[in-house]
């Protein structure tokens, strides 16, 4: 029997669609991956088969062969353990795909069932968006970050039984409501407020910060030049939703988010010097 799953790869700060092809038939007990995976990625085979059967399904006993397109593009990344499961569970008739077409699929397995956070969501959560897909699966501890993309229904799951009985309509997931970034805590250890004196200094940041212009500080070490710039995003205004979104896409596939910060809305500062 023949399922397809969508799902998508990174490829720099984008993401590229990706459909999984899963066929099971009778014969050797064999797995194979087909399409361009990176070897790393022949190990979610173990993942996968251990994560299957702990959730309380059978793994199939014959030929198991995933065809992952298109077959230019590498493939690489453990968000594809969720998909690549669905897909095998659905290719032997124990889960039912009417609506899994419509979904993209992303997540990590443990060997218990559990899904994982991944790095990359929201990317790929736009490359869906604009796809045309109804929503997304994603891990919970994705979900702040994957319903930054608006008009997408997020199924946040933290386990592969849990969005199984979904798509089986046992037990249906409700679609994830975000907190909205407001919501996320920040920062605020460090505020320009604090400085004392540097007069000339301060008021030729606030200027730079009003008028959206960039300022090099010279000055002997242990001036103060570090201690100013540090606090200059304390008097910038709030991001607004297209920066928010730049900003978070570019920490998410870094992999810098957490679950105390599944979203950037404080303006980034580097020290590339240090």
């Amino acid at each position: 029997m023949l399922s397809k799953i969508n799902t998508a790869v990174i490829h720099g700060a984008e993401a590229i669609p990706v459909r999984l092809e899963t066929d099971t038939r009778k014969g050797m007990p064999t797995f194979q991956m087909v399409g361009n995976p990176e070897p790393t990625l022949r190990e979610a085979r173990e993942r996968i088969r251990a994560a299957i059967g702990n959730s309380g399904f059978e793994y199939p006993s014959g030929h198991v062969v995933i065809n992952m397109m298109p077959a230019d593009l590498r493939k690489r990344g453990s968000h594809l353990d969720l998909p690549m499961a669905l897909g095998i569970l659905a290719a032997g008739g124990q889960i039912l795909q009417l609506e899994l077409s419509d979904y993209g699929v992303f997540g990590e397995l443990s060997l218990d069932g559990s899904i994982h956070r991944v790095p990359g969501i929201l990317p790929m959560m736009l490359t869906m968006k604009e796809s045309g897909f109804r929503g997304a699966v994603v891990p919970y501890g994705n979900a702040e970050e994957a319903a930054l993309v608006q008009g997408m229904e997020i199924l946040a799951v933290s386990s592969l039984k849990g969005i199984t009985d979904h798509f089986n309509r046992i037990r249906r997931a409700e679609p994830y409501i975000p907190c909205g970034p407001g919501a996320v805590p920040e920062d605020s250890e460090e505020d320009f407020r604090d400085v004392r004196g540097q007069e000339c200094a301060k008021r030729a940041l606030t200027i730079a910060a009003a008028g959206g212009h960039g300022v090099l500080m010279t000055g002997s070490p242990a001036a103060g030049k570090t201690m100013l710039a540090r606090r200059v995003p304390t008097i910038l205004p709030e991001m607004t939703y297209e920066e928010i979104m730049e900003v978070t896409r570019i920490y998410s596939v870094a992999g810098l988010l957490t679950d105390e910060m599944p979203v950037m809305t404080r303006r980034p500062f580097r020290q590339p010097h240090t």
